[in-house]
């Protein structure tokens, strides 16, 4: 990010349920398309379900050559930070239980809602 950079925050409460969805829950490989940052943090407890391991594109190397995809598997509390709009991301289905997550993007899009931007404002922060 530059300091002329505008960025708002969009923050999402994010919940696998397989008995409430009836299947499988999932996210297929995808960018967020104007995320400077993206930020998952996992509120369940990991043994709340099973599956749901996120996975990270590998990229390249300095010549080029494809590197392979990276997963992380958090606990309770913890957060991955990546540039959203760059790199593919997913994680696999959650076959069991329930996961929660709490994910927040640094959007270069415009606010959502009005509110942000009479909040970024009223912090002095520009809107």
């Amino acid at each position: 990010l530059e300091e002329e950079d505008e960025v708002y925050p969009e923050i999402e409460y994010i919940e696998y349920d397989v008995k409430k969805l009836g299947e499988p829950g999932t996210i297929q490989p995808h960018r967020d398309n104007m995320s400077q940052v993206s930020l998952v943090v996992l509120l369940s407890d990991p043994t709340a379900f099973q599956g749901g391991l996120n996975y990270f594109e590998g990229g390249e190397d300095d010549k080029g050559v494809d590197l392979p995809d990276r997963s992380v598997r958090l606990q309770q509390g913890d957060a991955v930070f990546f540039y959203g709009d760059k790199c593919s991301h997913w994680i696999t289905p959650v076959v069991s239980g329930r996961r929660i997550i709490l994910q927040m993007e640094l959007s270069r899009g415009q606010p959502a809602c009005s509110m942000w931007g009479d909040l970024l404002e009223w912090l002095g922060l520009g809107g």
